[in-house]
């Protein structure tokens, strides 16, 4: 119960200061997964990689964009306050599509694109440092609301 009431009063903090630009969900595609301590030589290559319940919500904050992400755990994560450095990449001439990169130095790079028109989400990545247990590549697609 206690949970649940923290993470309500965290969704209205949030919700309260932050204003989301855009809210999408559930990436399918692809990695190339790295052979290691996780993974034997046998299950490394290509394979097909997903993310059933994972949301992720663009917001600016204070002037400053940040992406939310719910994690394995199901708690709402700020990619600023977990190490991440947000950047505005780029916007469409035709501002139907923008880009937005997060990077958590020396571990993983996002670089998450959307395609309002399309209600779409393209999310790439590499994770690659010593807090990543299964270094990988990826390449998913999302929906977006």
């Amino acid at each position: 119960m206690k949970k649940l009431i923290l993470l309500t009063l965290l969704c209205f903090s949030i919700n309260g200061f932050a204003e989301t630009i855009v809210s999408c969900k559930s990436p399918k595609g692809y990695s190339f997964v790295l052979p290691g301590p996780f993974v034997p030589e046998q299950n490394s290559g290509w394979v097909k990689d997903g993310i059933s319940n994972g949301k992720y919500s663009l917001v600016k904050v204070n002037g400053e964009i940040d992406v939310l992400f719910i994690d394995a755990y199901e708690e709402i994560i700020s990619a600023r306050a977990d190490g991440g450095t947000v950047i505005a990449l780029g916007l469409s001439e035709n501002k139907e599509m923008f880009s937005v990169l997060v990077n958590y130095e020396n571990n993983a790079v996002e670089i998450f694109t959307f395609d309002i028109k399309n209600n779409l989400f393209l999310i790439s990545g590499h994770k690659y440092g010593s807090k990543t247990r299964i270094k990988k590549s990826f390449s998913m697609v999302g929906n977006c609301n």
